[in-house]
């Protein structure tokens, strides 16, 4: 059994029920990792993840186990998998610290991202002066939870089955002294996919864009039939 296997079998849910946490009917709590007035913390049961929106803290079950519990990521997991009926054991993390690179769920973090716009009138605003307000795939990270593409309105890119496998980012704010339009679009390492998705085989014609942000003003056009496309 390894380490995606127990995230699988273990839902955040039961995690929260062992602590004795229960969310809101809008699936938020009150953050157990700071002092928190008002529920701040998203618990998303689909990706079985929380982001806290006041403290920052965000993760999988692991992570929550391990900041819960303020122990290594080893005891974590160990912890995981007798809540998740595993024999660590048979896992081989019985001794010894897991030494596992898990690969950044872009998926997720984009669900976050969308999320964190309302949260940004800066954010809102620049879409409004560029006539992106009526968009449904777009983000905002401002760099708390994500230390990439820190302060850029997000798009997902997707593979040809429609998973998001990277993003783009198109930066708002000044950027190290220098205004916005200086190092403005910025991509996660090792790019792939296409936005807004891959073209079905019956595609007769392709519009090339310069940027992502700009493909996405394109694609409001057409929908909004602003724009006619002769094929």
């Amino acid at each position: 059994m390894q380490i995606p296997d127990i995230k699988k079998r273990l839902p955040i849910m039961s995690v929260l029920a062992h602590y004795g946490i229960k969310p809101d009917k809008n699936d938020h709590i009150k953050c157990p990792f700071h002092e928190d007035d008002k529920p701040s913390c998203k618990i998303y049961t689909e990706t079985n993840t929380y982001n806290c929106f006041g403290c920052g803290k965000t993760g999988d079950v692991i992570q929550f186990i391990q900041d819960k519990e303020n122990c290594d990521k080893h005891t974590a997991l160990k912890k995981a998998a007798e809540l998740a009926g595993e024999n660590t054991e048979v896992m081989g993390i019985s001794s010894g610290k897991a030494s596992v690179k898990e690969a950044e769920n872009f998926a997720e973090l984009f669900n976050r991202q969308k999320d964190g716009l309302p949260r940004s009138p800066k954010a809102q605003e620049y879409l409004r002066n560029r006539c992106l307000e009526e968009l449904q795939e777009v983000g905002y990270n401002s760099g708390v939870n994500w230390k990439k593409l820190k302060q850029c309105i997000t798009f997902p890119l997707k593979d040809k089955n429609g998973n998001i496998v990277s993003l783009y980012g198109r930066r708002i704010t000044e950027s190290n002294g220098h205004n916005a339009e200086f190092g403005k679009h910025y991509y996660t390492e090792n790019r792939k996919g296409l936005y807004p998705h891959y073209p079905d085989k019956h595609t007769e014609t392709l519009i090339i864009t310069e940027a992502i942000i700009d493909a996405a003003t394109l694609q409001l056009s057409i929908e909004n039939n602003q724009l006619e496309v002769s094929r």
